[in-house]
This record gives structure tokens, sequence and C-alpha cells, in this order.
């Protein structure tokens, strides 16, 4: 296997001085800066573009390798890889160029630990003038550490997804029974009403002819009647009762198949599949505005985190209480300047509080009308026009 030699043209990415280059780095590095930073899709597309052909027959795995080989050379597919890190992650780098010393840049990488987007904080610690070998150690252990949690998570993702998948099927086969049922209750409530309206054209006939003494067939016509009249009601009970319970099933249904999508997403992420396609707000420049998500769905928080740092901004996010405690949010509320809350997804203390420490530190708060990427992505276009 083999990639090009020739040493690229001279890169022209912006860069402050004095910040290492992937080259510069020690190589024991490279492994863990292309497996973090770096998508297998984006690795694809860089080989594509260094070779003038697509990597097929090349797994993911030996891409990997050839990245992590070449990273060492500062030949052309480096030079390309320096400039989508630096392009990327340049939010990440320019915060970071705003701290010197190493206790100042560890203080800041803790932070960014709790907060997550530690991709771009980890090219720009590596980077940065002022990191020492220790603190490059310390780091690189961290992220090596975060790999075996992020296997652990998405293996656990995985076996929820299946088991998800299991109860979408069977909710739809419950689903499709009582659909069934439904259409012969319907069916036979017809029927007998055809037969109701029937007796009753005859009964009215028979009332309009002379009086005549009532004979047993007559009486046990009225009976029959009666009875007719009792199954239509138990009919349109039941009919009732199953609609109902398809309403719910169908609500059900409705929000496994959003949580299994989401799932998907999620494990075509980690998995290296093919990124989202870039949202209508990809002109829109945050700069550097940090942006606090409180509540909506654990699984969706990624996307919501590369959407906005890939519009120069950053993203910090609380599950709304359901496990995030008050004085997390009290602390991330400190670092933000706009507040994002899906309605129906953040519990009242949570969003009581919310808006109190917002007003005391005027700070705006926006109200989405759901959990969704693109509610996500309207409220963000909306920054465009303050």
């Amino acid at each position: 296997m083999c990639f090009s030699h020739v040493p690229a043209t001279t890169d022209t990415t912006t860069r402050p001085a004095g910040r290492a280059r992937l080259w510069d780095l020690p190589s024991g590095l490279h492994c863990s800066v292309i497996g973090t930073c770096v998508p297998t899709a984006e690795l694809r597309r860089l080989f594509q573009k260094a070779e003038g052909r697509p990597p097929g027959g090349i797994g993911d795995y030996d891409l990997h390798r050839l990245f992590v080989q070449a990273a060492a050379g500062g030949f052309r597919l480096s030079r390309l890889t320096q400039r989508y890190l630096e392009q990327t992650y340049r939010a990440s780098v320019e915060r970071f160029s705003r701290v010197r010393g190493a206790e100042r840049l560890l203080g800041l990488w803790q932070e960014v630990l709790d907060t997550g987007g530690v991709a771009g904080a980890y090219w720009a610690l590596l980077t940065h003038r002022d990191t020492t070998e220790q603190l490059r150690d310390l780091a690189a252990g961290e992220i090596h550490m975060l790999s075996h949690e992020a296997g652990r998570v998405w293996q656990g993702e995985r076996l929820r997804r299946q088991r998800l998948e299991a109860d979408h099927w069977a909710l739809r086969q419950r689903l499709n029974e009582r659909h069934q049922e439904c259409q012969r209750l319907h069916g036979e409530l017809e029927r007998l009403q055809r037969q109701v309206r029937q007796l009753e054209t005859e009964l009215h006939r028979r009332d309009d002819t002379p009086a005549r003494p009532q004979s047993g067939n007559d009486n046990r016509q009225r009976l029959k009647n009666a009875a007719l009249r009792n199954r239509i009601q138990v009919l349109e009970a039941r009919l009732t009762a199953n609609d109902c319970h398809e309403h719910c099933r169908a609500e059900q249904l409705e929000a496994l198949r959003a949580e299994n999508e989401a799932l998907r997403r999620q494990l075509a992420d980690d998995s290296g599949a093919e990124p989202v396609a870039t949202p209508p707000c990809a002109d829109l420049n945050l700069c550097g505005r940090c942006i606090l998500y409180v509540g909506g769905l654990h699984s969706a928080r990624d996307q919501y985190r590369r959407l906005v740092e890939g519009c120069n901004g950053r993203f910090l996010h609380h599950d709304g209480g359901r496990e995030d405690g008050h004085q997390r949010l009290r602390a991330l509320l400190q670092q933000a300047d706009t507040v994002f809350c899906p309605l129906g997804c953040v519990s009242h203390q949570a969003m009581g509080e919310i808006k109190a420490l917002c007003k005391r530190d005027t700070k705006p708060v926006k109200l989405l009308s759901g959990h969704s990427l693109s509610a996500f992505t309207a409220a963000l276009e909306t920054l465009q026009m303050e």
C-alpha cells in the first residue's frame, strides 16, 4: 500500500505562531490524533484527494494505519490532514491560544473534559506552544481511557437498539392485530345496525296496521330487538376501547421509532459512517458564542454539539434534572451566552431555576417546540438576526 511522498506546496492554512504541526508531534501521539480528531469518512475523502482515486478495498483499520504512518512525513497526505484539523477545530485552537502556561492549559483541558468537545480541544492542546511533554502524556492517557469507555457505551447502545427493534416489531404486530379486530367489529356493528333498521321498519309498518292482539311472535320479536340493541351498545363500547388502545399503541410506536432512529444515527457516528449532511445554517458564524442546551434526547447530544462547533461556537449540555444536578446547571449557566430549552423535556424545577438565573444575568432563553434537530437548527438560525 502506497501514497504520495512528493512534498506538497507550502501549507497556507492560518496557524498561530509557535504552534506545532502534525508531523512535529511525537510519533506515539499520531494514532490518538487520527483516531480521535478525523472521522473515517473524512480519511477516505482525504485519501481520494491525495491519490486521485477512492480507497477501494482498503478497510477502516488499514486506512487509519496508513494515515498514522504518513503523519510523520510532512508530505501531501499529512499536509491535507493538517489543513483539515486546522480548519475543522479553528474555534478550539483560538480558545486555547488565549491561554498561556502549562498550568492554565491543564485547567482548560479539564474543563473541556467535563463539558464535551474533546476532539478539537485535544488537537489544540497537543499543538499549543506552551504544552509540555508531561501535559501531552496526561491528555493522551485520558483520551486512551475515553476510547475504552466509548467502546463499552457503544456496545451497550447497540444491545439497547436491538432490544428496541424487537419491541418495535412486537408492538407493530399487536397494533396490526388491534386494527384487524377493529375492522371486524366495525363490520359486525354495521351488519347489526342494518338488521335493526330492517326490524324497526317492520315494527313501524305493523304499528300502522289496525290494532290486534299481540301474539307470541310479536313479543319474541321485541325481545330480539332489545337484545340486538344491547349487543350494539356492547360493540360500540368495545370499539371505543380499541380505538383508545390503538391510539396509545401508535404513540408508543412513534416514540420507539424516533428513539430507534436516534440510536441508528449515533451508532453510525460511532462506527465512522458517512457524516450527517450539512444543516441549513452552515453559513452561520456564532463567533465563539456558547450555547447551553437543557433537556432533550441524550442520544442526540453529539449532533447538537457538531452543529454548534461547525458554526464556530461552543456547546454545553445539561439533561434537565434527570441525572445532572442543579449545582452543575448553575455552573453551566455562568459559561453560556444563550440557553435553549425544548418544551416538555425539562423538569419544572429546572425550568423555574433557568428562567430565574437567566433573568438575573440578563441572558436570553429560547424555548424550542421540540427536541428534534430541525427545531434546534431553527433556533440557531434566529441568532443570525440578533
